[in-house]
């Protein structure tokens, strides 16, 4: 009797064996396991990515969206602004594709950020963009130089960069500070106007809620829909 007990406990314990495995494999987790996750959730993408069709990769910000015709606005621009990064840039779209999507992107937005400027701001933003660049190689290079003297005469390359840098930037943010002057000039002109309208703009409100309507548009909707 006993044989058959310690035969039957030894069958049950060899199928549990065998069983759990299999559903570890399907990825499934045991009901005792509520830390384990399946290979599935584990390749699940981060919130707010999607996947490229056919890529098992998230798809990045505005890929598919970076037209040919962008591309050639961004050419342009560097070509005029920045004729040694235009030089760069047509030869990585012919030896190194992906490379040159990169680094067209990157041009993109300082393009995105000055393009709507007037001409002489749009080359105060360009121009302090260059000097950044310079002011980065000309600090490191300072850095790196032990000769006293080389280094005084660096320091004063660097302020005079420095210098220009502001005077570029001040244009920028000057010309900023005078459009918003005028967007709030208008908006005060616009607010003083609606005063002395006040009745006339209640009235043409209320000619317009009182109107008859064809009969698709008669569903009353409130006004926070």
């Amino acid at each position: 009797m006993i044989n058959k007990r310690l035969a039957a406990l030894i069958a049950a314990i060899a199928a549990a064996a065998v069983i759990v495995p299999t559903c570890l494999r399907a990825g499934d987790k045991p009901a005792s396991d509520t830390s384990t996750r399946s290979v599935a959730d584990e390749r699940k993408p981060p919130r707010g990515h999607r996947m490229r069709e056919g890529k098992g990769r998230p798809r990045l910000f505005g890929e598919d969206r970076f037209t040919e015709d962008k591309t050639k606005e961004v050419m342009a621009f560097a070509k005029k602004h920045f004729p040694e990064e235009h030089e760069r840039l047509e030869s990585l779209r012919k030896e190194n594709p992906r490379q040159f999507r990169r680094a067209i992107r990157r041009m993109w937005w300082l393009y995105k950020r000055v393009r709507h400027l007037p001409e002489e701001i749009q080359a105060a933003a360009v121009a302090k963009h260059r000097l950044n660049i310079a002011i980065f190689r000309m600090h490191r290079q300072i850095l790196q130089t032990n000769n006293q003297d080389e280094k005084a005469k660096l320091k004063k390359q660097l302020l005079d960069l420095l210098g220009k840098q502001f005077d570029n930037d001040q244009a920028v943010k000057e010309y900023k500070v005078k459009r918003l002057a005028q967007e709030l000039a208008k908006l005060k002109a616009e607010i003083e106007q609606r005063k002395k309208d006040r009745k006339k703009i209640i009235s043409k409100r209320l000619e317009l809620l009182m109107k008859p309507r064809p009969a698709t548009e008669r569903k009353f909707r409130s006004p926070a829909e």
